[in-house]
């Protein structure tokens, strides 16, 4: 039950981040008329102030931080015309005042939390979604993006492209030059790939020296030409810094859909080592129909 709930929430949550910000404004603004109108009717015997941080949090979460505390300002700002509309009489008469300055400082911190949630949350989702060492994608969210292009494959009949990728020798740089080196070569060899392939290409990390370029919409012939590229300038790139690595590689191209992701990884890994096996810095290609 608790999941069912939260994905109906995270639907709501996606709806309303595709939303133009004039729709969000329009829907917050009419939230703060809407609370209001029952605040001045039910008067001072229901507090109804609470429910005022709902369209603070639209605006923040969806706006950002200006947009917050604009809407700060008109929830205080209702609320205090709500409450006084009564003509009600304070012990002092620099309450209401100091009502509204309390309830507006209420809202400004809102905003204030609700702005570094967010911001903390995103960095959060990025480093999950990111190697940390190399910045390339991680194994987990390949695994997601893989899944998702497999199902867009199937769905329009497109055929996408495979390749994974060994760092040959890299055990020896490691045990020779440190494995600060190491790092620097794995480092190297993801920028130098994501500047030789499509912005719409995924470089991933899927563990150790291994990495996966995913190709959508790529048939065999204009596969083989961006690895050929990609091959070229990575060697060129590691003889640069004196690394004596090569690159193995096996590449699959899918006419047809694979039956999941952890299939297409293991015939692109069986590849791979087959070309490892008959003498490393090779490009193993074939492709694939069910």
């Amino acid at each position: 039950m608790e999941t069912v709930h939260r994905r109906r929430w995270m639907q709501i949550f996606d709806y309303l981040a595709k939303q133009s910000k004039i729709f969000i404004l329009a829907v917050a603004f009419s939230m703060v008329i809407t609370i209001g109108v029952i605040d001045y009717i039910t008067g001072i015997d229901l507090s109804v102030l609470v429910f005022y941080v709902v369209p603070v949090f639209m605006a923040t979460w969806f706006l950002g931080t200006g947009a917050g505390f604009v809407l700060s300002i008109c929830c205080a700002s209702t609320w205090a015309l709500s409450n006084n509309l009564f003509s009600r009489e304070y012990i002092y008469p620099i309450t209401p005042y100091w009502n509204l300055i309390t309830n507006l400082g209420f809202f400004f911190v809102t905003t204030t939390v609700l702005q570094r949630l967010k911001t903390s949350l995103e960095q959060e989702r990025l480093v999950a979604r990111s190697d940390f060492l190399t910045g390339a994608v991680s194994r987990r969210y390949f695994l997601e993006l893989a899944a998702s292009e497999i199902n867009r494959a199937r769905r329009y009949n497109h055929p996408f492209t495979a390749v994974y990728i060994d760092v040959d020798n890299f055990k020896a740089v490691n045990d020779t030059f440190g494995h600060d080196v190491g790092d620097e070569v794995l480092i190297n060899a993801v920028t130098t790939i994501r500047e030789q392939i499509r912005t719409s290409d995924i470089i991933a990390r899927l563990g150790g020296d291994e990495f996966m370029i995913f190709f959508p919409e790529t048939g065999a012939e204009m596969a083989m030409a961006a690895i050929d590229k990609v091959r070229k300038v990575l060697l060129l790139t590691m003889g640069k810094n004196d690394w004596p690595v090569t690159f193995s590689y096996g590449m699959v191209t899918f006419a047809t859909p694979p039956w999941s992701v952890d299939h297409m990884i293991k015939l692109t890994d069986d590849l791979m080592y087959e070309g490892k096996k008959s003498g490393k810095n090779t490009i193993k290609h074939e492709v694939y129909r069910s």
